[in-house]
């Protein structure tokens, strides 16, 4: 941060950006749209962050204890749907944005 002069008064940080993406299986993306469809939004795009939050739970060695990451005020912004050659699962990308990240 900069005031009078040319020196720099302060040093601040800037803001924080939490987003993603998450893939899965074609089934397991159908039954998340159906439930969006199901709750009277055009597919699970149109869902508001305020309905959505999100739980993952992963492990970086298998030596290392397991990692809980809570993600809340999840948007997905899109969905990627198609298949690469040699493929034998279709699986669905849906990018997403979220408003705060607590890791546990």
């Amino acid at each position: 941060m900069y005031g009078a002069g040319n020196k720099p008064k302060s040093v601040q940080r800037g803001n924080k950006k939490y987003e993603g993406s998450l893939m899965l299986l074609k089934s397991d993306f159908d039954a998340l749209n159906k439930a969006a469809i199901d709750a009277g939004f055009d597919d699970i795009s149109d869902v508001p962050a305020s309905k959505i939050d999100a739980t993952v739970v992963y492990q970086i060695t298998e030596e290392s204890k397991l990692q809980t990451a809570t993600l809340r005020g999840v948007e997905f912004t899109e969905f990627e749907d198609g298949m690469k050659q040699g493929d034998k699962f279709k699986e669905i990308t849906l990018p997403f944005i979220c408003l705060d990240v607590t890791i546990a």
